[in-house]
């Protein structure tokens, strides 16, 4: 049953790759998956920025959709399989960080709607983040280096 619910959402979903362009010319890009209730954003930088970001909607009345491309923002539809191939890589580089020690802090807004959860290593020299985010309508996780 599990696996017809998943081929469904798949099924269902807009797949797209999004490209940020500023007049600095640095580019910040991101592949995409999307249904009416969910989306599902990887940074296209894999070795160097993974992160992954997910977003859900618990409002019938927002709708995510595949944006429109303008002068600085570039969107172009993508393949299942190219969202998938980014999507994998990304957690198989989370699932293989050898990472112990640190310090960790715990940060949450007035209202309790954001979490996020910091964690500094020397070695690798890196910061990593968990957010979670549960404000009106539309609730998202993501994690990040």
């Amino acid at each position: 049953m599990h696996y017809f619910l998943l081929q469904r959402i798949m099924t269902d979903s807009n797949y797209w790759v999004e490209n940020y362009v500023s007049y600095s010319s640095v580019n910040d890009s991101s592949v995409h998956q999307a249904s009416k209730q969910f989306e599902i954003v990887v940074s296209d930088s894999v070795d160097f920025n993974p992160s992954i970001e997910v977003s859900v909607s618990r409002d019938s009345k927002i709708s995510i959709q595949v944006p429109k491309s303008t002068k600085y923002h570039k969107v172009k539809r993508i393949q299942e399989a190219d969202f998938l191939q980014y999507f994998n890589q990304t957690l198989q580089t989370f699932q293989k960080m050898e990472i112990s020690g640190g310090e960790y802090y715990i940060d949450t807004d007035d209202y309790a709607d954001n979490y996020q959860l910091e964690a500094f290593f020397e070695k690798p020299h890196i910061q990593l983040s968990l957010r979670i985010n549960h404000g009106i309508g539309l609730s998202d996780c993501s994690i990040y280096i």
